[in-house]
């Protein structure tokens, strides 16, 4: 492992690390060259999320979604993950509201789940649920009674 100097793309000059073997040295640090340097990466990173948290606040604005509660980073970050969600939520809502085998009381559960997802308030809920499907949020923010009214829609169905 050899460290060198190389002068970044943004004009900033790092010490990094090259390994390998020798003739393959200076392809990588021809690389290492075309990067940002660490504090040029985190500005821009910081600039776009920034961008994208803004975008989001905008958008759900106009959508006339409820304000989160929070710190301001963790509502700057939950209505950006909201808002990305939301599309895939819509998704379902349409889904379900279009098929022809649902019954009305099923589009009327379904319904009801999405629109109280969708007036969660809490800026937290939001980042620890980021990860889920859309799909098995519904189904987590089911309560008992509905579970089983859908459950037995979808079996009254099959028999």
């Amino acid at each position: 492992m050899a460290k060198t100097t190389v002068t970044r793309s943004c004009g900033h000059s790092e010490t990094v690390n090259i390994s390998g073997p020798y003739a393959g040295r200076e392809r990588q640090s021809e690389y290492e060259a075309t990067k940002l340097c660490r504090p040029c990466w985190q500005a821009k990173a910081d600039a776009e999320k920034a961008a994208a948290n803004t975008q989001a606040a905008e958008a759900a604005q106009t959508a006339g979604r409820p304000e989160l509660t929070g710190s301001e980073k963790q509502i700057a970050w939950a209505t950006t993950i909201r808002e990305t969600m939301a599309p895939e939520l819509q998704k379902g809502r349409v889904a379900v509201n279009e098929n022809p085998q649902a019954t009305d009381e099923y589009r009327a559960i379904i319904n009801a789940i999405i629109d109280r997802i969708e007036a969660e308030t809490s800026a937290s809920w939001w980042i620890d649920n980021r990860d889920v499907h859309p799909l098995r949020i519904i189904r987590a923010a089911a309560t008992a009674d509905e579970t089983a009214k859908l459950t037995a829609i979808v079996t009254a169905a099959k028999a």
